[in-house]
């Protein structure tokens, strides 16, 4: 007899959507999340289609398991051992990372577990992450002797220069931390639930068309220099 969630239990993204919010979880825990080809063509499809859903405000991005993700599959990277199976495989990541970077709709990442690698630049290329206390994050390729130069683009971008070098060089695995309410402040797992049901509520009762024109002007004023991003806020309120 055939268990009636062996559907979702095969496949490697789960998508559910409920009063405009839109989770795609992860569902690979036993290979904690890693993510294979699959996960990120599956990741890919889902992205494309939101973007021009017009129902969706928000997305959050999870995971089932004790892992958010352990980043790339190396399993699978080992039986393929060609440069060019190599590069069409990060051109791929790095196009479904892409995506989330300029998906209209904000961006919620909701870590439970180890985020490392590519698993840890996918929380970075959200807009904002809620971690629970059991949360942890790294870029492991240092301890192979490779370094993490993709996922170092967000990190970069998301935590002070040092710091975040203290994470690439180091593969150190620092939990969460409570810094002046930074979304990824640490939250006790019984409850962590709840700071993200309340973005999650707050971003789907505004109007779309405010996110829409919020996120690329944030984007542009943490990485244009003053004079370029001072007359921004004026042209994205332009009527479209």
């Amino acid at each position: 007899m055939s268990n009636g969630n062996s559907g979702v239990e095969e496949r490697p993204v789960v998508r559910t959507d409920a009063g405009g919010v839109t989770t795609l979880t992860l569902n690979r825990p036993r290979q904690f999340n890693a993510m294979s080809e699959e996960v990120l063509a599956a990741l890919q499809a889902e992205l494309d289609a939101i973007a021009t859903d017009a129902t969706v405000r928000v997305v959050v991005i999870a995971a089932n398991g004790r892992a958010f993700s352990a980043g790339h599959d190396l399993k699978q990277m080992r039986a393929n051992p060609r440069q060019e199976y190599y590069d069409a495989l990060f051109a791929t990541c790095s196009r479904m990372m892409l995506t989330v970077h300029r998906l209209p709709q904000p961006v919620i990442a909701k870590v439970q577990g180890l985020a490392t690698a590519a698993g840890c630049q996918l929380v970075a290329a959200c807009d904002l992450a809620i971690a629970a206390d059991t949360a942890q994050f790294a870029t492991s390729g240092i301890r192979v002797g490779l370094f993490c130069s993709t996922p170092a683009v967000p990190v970069s971008r998301n935590m002070g220069r040092k710091r975040a070098l203290e994470l690439l060089l180091t593969s150190s695995t620092p939990r969460p931390r409570p810094t002046g309410g930074s979304s990824t402040a640490p939250c006790p797992r019984t409850n962590w639930t709840r700071p993200c049901s309340n973005w999650r509520t707050t971003s789907s009762a505004s109007p779309r068309p405010r996110w829409h024109r919020a996120r690329p002007c944030s984007t542009a004023s943490s990485s244009w220099g003053w004079r370029t991003r001072t007359p921004t806020p004026a042209r994205s309120w332009r009527a479209t």
